[in-house]
Parts: C-alpha cells; structure tokens; sequence
C-alpha cells in the first residue's frame, strides 16, 4: 500500500523513534503496560464486558492510571458526573464490547458530554495499546498534512471502515478515523 506521506515527513517520523529507544522511554513503557495492566483487571473484576458497571471510585483509578499514556485534563470525574455515571458506564461498554460496526460506537461515544478525541483515544489505549493508537492534537499538527494527504486518508478511513455515507457520521468521529 502507497503512503501518504512525503518522504520529509517519514524522516520526520523516523527521527520521532529514536529518543523512543532511552532508557527514559523504556521505563516509561514499563508504566504504561503497567496502568493497562492494573485497569484490565479492574475490567476484568467488574466484570464490564458483560453485566458489571464501574463505580465512580473504579473511574477515578482508571484516569489516573490513564495519565501514564498522555496528560489530559479531561479525565475527570466530570465526565461519569456530568454525563451521568450510568450513561457514561453504557456508552463505555458498548465503544469497548458493541457489536454494532466500530465507527458506529466510536460515533456514539462522541455523543458523551466532555469527549474529545484524546480522551477517546485514552480510553481505547487503555483497552488495546497494540491496536489502537494515541491521537493527541499536538501529534496530528507535527504531521503538516496537506489537504491531499487529508483527503488520501479519509478515502482509506472510508474504505477500510466500509463507511457508505461519511455524512451520517459526526465530523469529529470521521476525524479520528481517518487519523487512526
């Protein structure tokens, strides 16, 4: 598969990898398998794929935990409070477990008061950091994609996806699938 990207920015993405490598780096990732560790087996204990729920004490420990991924302010009990911690838990299980199509959930997620994409792509990381990636608004502008790259990707979103009407869909989660 071609990529979208120039030969510039994939140096640009390369010289990225490197500082990855220190030892910094290293023990940071060692806490970040940690954090998704401990909340699995929160997941797991509540046992929220099926009937559990998470309590707002269990929500609080996973943003924290959450924190060791990327710093965000938005994890906050704000977003159980002001969504409602019953709502908040339903929409959660459903982006995580659904059955419905994957852009569907991520949709209906968006649909939560208080959501943005980085917190969407935390709580995602905290379920799978080997499939889903962590999208920051600082990540996407180091990129500089121009407007053909953009399009280029949303094309591949649409098709990978298999999204008929892009239209049917809020702009932010079109966004993070093209991005993603």
């Amino acid at each position: 598969m071609d990529t979208i990207f120039s030969q510039d920015q994939i140096e640009n993405l390369k010289s990225w990898k490197r500082p990855l490598e220190s030892e910094v780096a290293l023990r940071w990732k060692i806490e970040e398998d940690k954090a998704e560790e401990e909340i699995h087996s929160i997941l797991v204990t509540k046992n929220f794929q099926k009937e559990g729920n998470l309590t707002s004490d269990d929500f609080d420990t996973i943003f924290h935990l959450m924190r060791n991924f990327s710093a965000n302010r938005a994890l906050s009990k704000l977003l159980y409070v002001n969504n409602g911690l019953e709502e908040f838990n339903q929409k959660l299980k459903n982006l995580y477990y659904g059955s419905a199509p994957f852009p569907r959930r991520v949709d209906d997620f968006f649909k939560l008061k208080g959501i943005g994409t980085q917190t969407l792509t935390q709580l995602l990381l905290a379920l799978n950091s080997g499939e889903y990636p962590l999208i920051t608004s600082q990540t996407k502008e180091a990129l500089e994609l121009d407007a053909q790259q953009e399009q280029k990707a949303m094309e591949i979103a649409v098709e990978h996806f298999q999204i008929t009407d892009p239209q049917q869909y809020l702009e932010r989660t079109i966004d993070y699938l093209r991005t993603s």
